[in-house]
């Protein structure tokens, strides 16, 4: 069986030399700069794709893992016979013949096992002579078989001095000098995730036999001699991955400087080392890194990135999460600053290797696309909740320069129109699809009669969410944040029918109309405490409000407006079907229609029902309600116009001006109507 290589290459977006070097974290670092000329490397990136360069065709990487855990620390290149063990230790030749069968399977490339033990025996800042040939011998090797090759630099358990395999016994010696053979011991987290070291039942090799566990202590090849360390490392890894002692060197590595500065020189010493050997298109930094500090670990990637790049310009690198797992964005805890690295980086690519975890791979591959622009879109939701004192627990001054970062990404981004916008046609489309089952449940509704139309309003109601959440994603596609709504809430679409339908103003086509009597709509309740504003014609407080949900469309509008549907009823506007005189329970006598923008509508004042609720808050309603609602109808027309013509669109969609303008439109109004009445403040 061959292990299929999983990597998913971040969009990097190209960056001019200031925004580049903006938020760079450089720490000095010891090594010896290669005096080979580079060569440049045949696989690059387009920001989406790994690119054959001499055909600028996409090239997708797929072969097997080639690795050595242990001395000598690479295969040998001589022999001619081919491996056909998959797993085990039995083969000690990688050879042409191996290379051609690699070939003749249709595979392009390997991802070749190197390990800083190997590499770095002493502190000294250079590499072993020895492993180096054997490195080139490899690499000559599959240049000459066209054969690319993925370096990766590999650990398991972290190092030798803990069981494992990575890290040479000098840094472990340097960053864990008082566990150096002493018993390895459980961490909570290892506990709490059920992966306990093994002990012989009569307690041999526990936490108490500091005897077993001293064998051979401090020696390069403590892993493959301490009868304990054979006994937990014999055919896995993972009960030795989160011991105390694992995480602690993890720690030094990351988060101290010294720790840092080492891992870094090592990753100069090896680019440096493979300047001048083509085959060599990527490194990836660290297989399956169990640091729980993501923040540090991040950094440590983004110096380690930048020393490459010095060493050789357009080396791809590859970056990884929590043992390499394709986990979503907020669960790696990463920095909104080091967001905007990753995204400004042109030969970074993502690598993640999939063992079940989540559910399914499509579920993988989603969770890793939140390293990519929508990663920044709920941090900007929650500045402007708590702008609107609807949070207060938040670090506001994380989230300020968050928002500035956001700002100066977006500006890098949106130069590129060309290439965002051609990604725009799949929202677009998206919206289109989502479109006609709001059209089609909508009409349905006007053929079933009461009480069976207001099941379908609950219908029609999840295919109006269905469709505000679909054209979110088109908006962000071609709109800077500043020019769009970044949370579409479609409430205050039935909001606004509902207050066309107080004032007896709607129109007969809309697919909207009387859809605010969608039944159980709770709207967020900003005065819990407060005292209760009831509707006219409630009797129970109980109808309007419940705690844990919110209160009814009627009470919020009528706590908003200072109107209710008894008031149109009784003024003769609305008529009651069933006495109780909700909205649900209500429909229109019939109107003029709906004017197109709040000027028309302002202009015609003999659509003012004068009363004693009639307020300066209530005129503002009607007003931007026909001015949404009208940009809804226009923007549904033109969604509908194109999707007999979809194969035809220009995909820069930022360059139609007729359609941005509808969006722009629609955008606006919805801004501005939520502003005023659906932000906690407006309700005092």
């Amino acid at each position: 069986a061959v292990l299929l290589l999983s990597c998913l290459v971040l969009k990097a977006i190209a960056s001019t030399d200031e925004s580049s070097s903006l938020l760079h974290l450089r720490h000095p670092v010891t090594g010896l700069i290669g005096l080979n000329a580079s060569s440049p490397r045949r696989i690059t990136t387009d920001r989406k794709n790994f690119i054959e360069t001499a055909t600028n065709k996409i090239f997708m990487i797929k072969g097997p893992n080639i690795v050595v855990k242990g001395p000598p620390w690479f295969p040998d290149v001589s022999g001619d016979t081919i491996c056909n063990d998959a797993e085990t230790s039995t083969c000690t030749t990688f050879n042409k013949r191996d290379v051609q069968h690699i070939k003749d399977q249709g595979f392009n490339t390997i991802r070749l096992g190197v390990t800083w033990a190997g590499a770095q025996p002493t502190p000294d800042p250079k590499l072993d002579p020895g492993w180096v040939a054997k490195l080139y011998a490899i690499l000559d090797l599959c240049e000459s078989y066209g054969l690319q090759v993925l370096i990766d630099v590999v650990q398991n358990a972290f190092g030798s001095a803990t069981c494992g395999v990575g890290v040479p016994t000098w840094f472990a010696k340097e960053a864990l000098p008082s566990f150096i053979g002493k018993p390895l011991t459980q961490s909570l987290i290892s506990i709490v995730a059920d992966q306990m070291l093994h002990v012989y039942e009569n307690g041999t090799c526990g936490s108490l036999d500091t005897e077993s566990w001293a064998v051979y202590a401090g020696e390069d090849d403590y892993n493959l001699k301490n009868p304990c360390c054979v006994l937990n490392n014999y055919g896995g890894w993972s009960q030795l991955t989160l011991t105390d002692q694992a995480q602690a060197g993890w720690n030094y590595l990351m988060t101290t400087k010294k720790g840092r500065s080492r891992y870094v020189t090592f990753l100069r010493l090896l680019a440096s080392a493979v300047r001048s050997k083509p085959a060599a298109f990527a490194i990836e930094l660290s297989n399956e890194p169990m640091s729980f500090h993501s923040h540090d670990m991040f950094a440590t990637w983004q110096e380690c990135y930048d020393v490459i790049q010095q060493e050789v310009p357009g080396m791809l690198v590859g970056v990884m999460a929590i043992g390499e797992a394709p986990i979503s964005w907020w669960e790696t805890l990463v920095s909104p600053f080091q967001y905007y690295w990753l995204r400004s980086q042109p030969y970074l690519f993502f690598a993640f290797h999939w063992y079940g975890h989540p559910a399914s791979k499509a579920e993988a591959i989603k969770n890793t696309a939140w390293y990519s622009v929508m990663a920044y879109k709920p941090l900007v939701i929650k500045i402007r909740k708590l702008n609107s004192k609807e949070v207060s627990d938040l670090p506001q001054g994380l989230m300020l320069h968050f928002a500035k970062a956001w700002w100066s990404w977006e500006t890098t981004w949106l130069r590129n129109r060309e290439v965002h916008a051609v990604e725009a046609l799949q929202p677009l489309a998206k919206a289109i699809l989502s479109l006609e089952p709001l059209l089609n449940s909508a009409h349905k509704e006007k053929l079933l009669p009461w009480p069976r139309v207001q099941h379908q309003k609950a219908v029609t109601l999840k295919c109006l969410e269905g469709f505000v959440a679909s054209f979110g994603e088109l908006a962000a596609s071609v709109l800077p944040s500043m020019s769009r709504e970044l949370d579409h809430d479609p409430r205050l679409l039935l909001l606004m029918d509902h207050v066309l339908c107080l004032r007896g103003e709607k129109p007969t086509t809309s697919v909207l109309d009387g859809l605010s009597a969608a039944p159980e709509v709770a709207f967020p309740d900003h005065q819990p405490n407060g005292p209760s504003a009831n509707a006219p014609g409630d009797s129970q407080t109980t109808q309007l409000k419940d705690q844990t949900r919110g209160v009814s469309l009627d009470a919020y509008a009528f706590r908003l407006l200072g109107s209710s549907v008894g008031d149109a009823v009784a003024s003769g506007r609305l008529h009651a079907l069933s006495g109780t005189g909700m909205a649900g329970r209500a429909k229109l006598l019939g109107g003029p229609g709906l004017p197109e923008t709040a000027a028309s509508l302002a202009a015609n004042t003999n659509m003012f029902v004068t009363g004693p609720r009639d307020s300066a808050m209530a005129r503002k309603a009607l007003g931007h309600a026909a001015e949404l609602l009208a940009a809804f109808e226009n923007l549904k027309d033109v969604l509908l116009s194109l999707k007999s013509t979809l194969e035809l669109i220009d995909p820069c969609l930022d360059k139609d001006e007729d359609f941005m303008a509808i969006l722009t439109r629609f955008e606006r109004a919805f801004k501005r109507a939520k502003r005023l009445f659906l932000e906690p403040d407006n309700l005092a």
